[in-house]
């Protein structure tokens, strides 16, 4: 008679038939979906040796760590406002602003008949805005018109000024052949850019044009510069000023914006 001691070190002489097709899907004894498989998901081997690691907790995820896997923290911040986006910052991910390249947009129109230098637009630029690299366009269009009549002084003179300093400066000489105001659109385009430090500065305008029916004509300015301390806030300004100041001598801001450049 055999007793079960007999069963038993026969069954551990005996080497076990290949059987993972019974627990494969569609198997006799496949596993379920609700069966824990410990060693399976507590042991991975990549490369190398084989990487164990405990049970992943809340907020935790599977990574890349040299050449095996170990379990890490979600990043975790708060909810995304209107304008914001993620950025990776110092090895974890943050929020951040979205920014606009627009520092100011005028749509108001302002008028300038005075023989006197009279402002146009002006925009205040905050301190470091500029820096050593860093640059602003303002684009500027509108109307302009001058009285009709020979022997008047009905000169126009445009101004592109950064705190106290004149950059530019450009004069639309006198005509005989004047127009009424508002017939002649004009547009500029000022690049203003710091010069590889916050004390120097650099100044180019172009596109003041005159497009009327009995002439037409582009200006084109190369260069100003400034010696300005931009670390404080300065005022950019665009001025204007005839000749003789009149009621048809007129030039109209109708739009403008202000850009910044940077890296």
């Amino acid at each position: 008679m055999i007793d079960e001691q007999d069963v038993r070190r026969i069954a551990g002489n005996q080497t076990p038939g290949a059987h993972e097709s019974q627990h494969a899907t569609g198997g006799s004894d496949a596993f379920l979906s609700t069966d824990v498989l410990e060693a399976a998901c507590k042991r991975i081997k990549p490369t190398g040796s084989i990487l164990t690691w405990g049970a992943l907790t809340d907020t935790q995820y599977v990574k890349v760590s040299g050449s095996g896997l170990i379990s890490g923290a979600l990043p975790v911040f708060g909810t995304l406002n209107e304008g914001e986006y993620l950025i990776y910052s110092s090895s974890t991910v943050v929020t951040a602003a979205i920014t606009s390249p627009f520092l100011d947009l005028v749509t108001a129109d302002t008028t300038v008949t005075a023989a006197s230098d009279a402002s146009l637009y002006s925009y205040s630029i905050a301190g470091g805005v500029l820096s050593t690299a860093n640059a602003v366009e303002l684009v500027a269009m509108g109307t302009w018109g001058c009285r009709n009549g020979s022997g008047t002084v009905d000169s126009l003179t445009l101004r592109i000024k950064y705190d106290t300093t004149t950059l530019l400066t450009v004069v639309i000489p006198d005509r005989d052949n004047d127009v009424a105001a508002s017939n002649l659109a004009w547009r500029i385009n000022v690049l203003f850019a710091a010069d590889g430090a916050t004390n120097a500065q650099v100044a180019n305008l172009v596109g003041f044009g005159f497009l009327g029916v009995d002439y037409s004509q582009v200006v084109s300015i190369g260069g100003g510069t400034s010696a300005v301390d931009s670390t404080a806030a300065k005022t950019l300004a665009l001025t204007a000023a005839w000749g003789s100041a009149n009621a048809a001598n007129t030039i109209t801001l109708q739009y403008a914006c202000l850009m910044k450049y940077s890296l």
